[in-house]
């Protein structure tokens, strides 16, 4: 478990790629599949995609100050398996899809 800092931003396009255009590395695309837990808006847990590797991750928000939101944050790799498997997501929990660059 580590605790994790994160600020977020909303660009537009046009602030994206001029972001963009002072990195010398190709952005990653990664898709994230989040479990609906609106009984509880302080927690978080996903399953994140990126290429052909897997994560289970949950997020435990601390304190949220503007744009700046502190987390506690663990996770684990997983497999094909563990995800084709229907024992994944327990009775009355929904999935969600987010796919991000």
């Amino acid at each position: 478990m580590f605790l994790e800092n994160e600020l977020k931003i909303s660009l537009d396009l046009n602030e994206y790629n001029k972001l963009t255009s002072f990195c010398n590395t190709q952005p990653v695309l990664q898709t994230n599949h989040y479990f609906d837990t609106t009984k509880d808006l302080s927690q978080m847990v996903r399953i994140r995609q990126k290429g052909d590797k897997f994560a289970l991750q949950h997020k435990n928000r601390c304190k949220v100050e503007g744009n700046v939101f502190n987390s506690q944050e663990s996770g684990v790799e997983v497999d094909e398996q563990f995800l084709q498997s229907e024992k994944r997501v327990p009775s009355g929990i929904s999935l969600l899809q987010q796919t991000q660059p």
